[in-house]
């Protein structure tokens, strides 16, 4: 379960002068609908089960809607005071806002339920698809964007920690993601969340970052595992001023090999065959020869250059949005950070 939290500013902006300070929020949706995506900190409280809810479906269609409410009351009533119960576990202030898909129905009953058990409790006037909407305009909002950018090895995700560290605003893609990136970017990683609550968990981040500030991203491609980075999203990185860091080849080697070289062997090699279509089959045959031999280096190496080609194509389509260059050997993640950091303050961003 996510952790619990008071209002967080996100929710005062899409809900506006509605919310409770202090209070939780309670999504009172089934929980299928739940697991597909819900406002990040809140806890599902449904009215109905999945079944229960496809089922007063139907009968809305057949009978007519007086006739799925009455349904609806017949399959909830017997569970009221155990929803009473498991919102009181939660809702330790006495506090709570309800939400259901529109602000409908459901949110309205559970609101009422949970007053009458003791919990002062506000309904959330537009419900998820309200915050679907807030979640549209924090992608489209204009931002002062830079993009740390350079080829696979460089350490582009320690930066943007040492840059979020220096005070900078980072939004940091790989993170809300729950992957780092490349064909490999999942292995010893949790199963990614749905596409919908992906973009929920990013519109937060978004939310918590002041519209005037220089705001930082790694440069990734369009999708991070499964996950597709929303379109404005995507298009406000392919316009912003880029950074590249820059390290030697066997550098980079040493580096990818300390984050991935301990991983078990079979998983390497499953993911090195799912680079067939894109390195060749004889390259990944030689790959996969030196991995079975333990010849780690050479492994590296054969990727890297697939992978640099890809950068370098990258490079060369965008080249007019890259403002500067950071030779990092030799540097700390703050030294670097910090070189990166001037060359934005002297960039002019229209």
């Amino acid at each position: 379960m996510e952790p619990i939290k008071p209002v967080h500013k996100s929710i005062a902006q899409a809900f506006g002068e509605q919310v409770h300070t202090g209070a939780v929020v309670f999504d009172a949706r089934s929980p299928g609908e739940f697991a597909l995506g819900h406002i990040p900190g809140s806890i599902n409280l449904p009215l109905l089960d999945d079944e229960q809810r496809h089922e007063v479906g139907i009968c809305y269609k057949t009978k007519g809607r007086q006739s799925a409410i009455d349904l609806g009351f017949e399959m909830a009533g017997p569970h009221f005071l155990d929803k009473i119960q498991e919102a009181r576990r939660f809702a330790t202030e006495g506090k709570a806002m309800v939400y259901c898909a529109r602000g409908g129905l459901r949110s309205e009953i559970i609101t009422w339920l949970l007053n009458k058990g003791g919990i002062s409790s506000i309904q959330l006037t537009g419900g998820y698809k309200a915050w679907r909407n807030y979640c549209l305009t924090q992608f489209e909002m204009p931002r002062s964007w830079f993009v740390v950018t350079g080829m696979t090895g460089v350490g582009k995700t320690s930066v943007l920690k040492a840059l979020q560290q220096a005070g900078e605003a980072v939004l940091d893609l790989e993170h809300i993601a729950g992957h780092k990136g490349s064909a490999f970017g999942g292995l010893g990683l949790p199963e990614q969340s749905r596409q919908e609550q992906f973009e929920n968990h990013l519109a937060l981040a978004l939310a918590e970052i002041p519209a005037d500030a220089r705001c930082w991203m790694e440069d990734e491609s369009r999708f991070i595992g499964k996950l597709r980075i929303p379109d404005a999203l995507f298009q406000a990185k392919l316009n912003g001023s880029r950074i590249a860091a820059e390290r030697s080849f066997d550098t980079r080697i040493e580096r990818v090999l300390g984050e991935y070289g301990g991983l078990p062997k079979e998983d390497l090699r499953d993911k090195t065959i799912q680079l067939t279509k894109r390195l060749g089959h004889d390259q990944v045959k030689l790959a996969l020869e030196h991995l079975d031999v333990h010849d780690m280096q050479q492994w590296v190496s054969i990727l890297l250059k697939y992978y640099d080609k890809m950068y370098e194509h990258g490079i060369t389509t965008n080249k007019d949005s890259l403002i500067g260059h950071v030779w990092a050997d030799g540097l700390s993640d703050e030294e670097i950070a910090h070189q990166m950091i001037q060359i934005a303050k002297h960039t002019h961003v229209g």
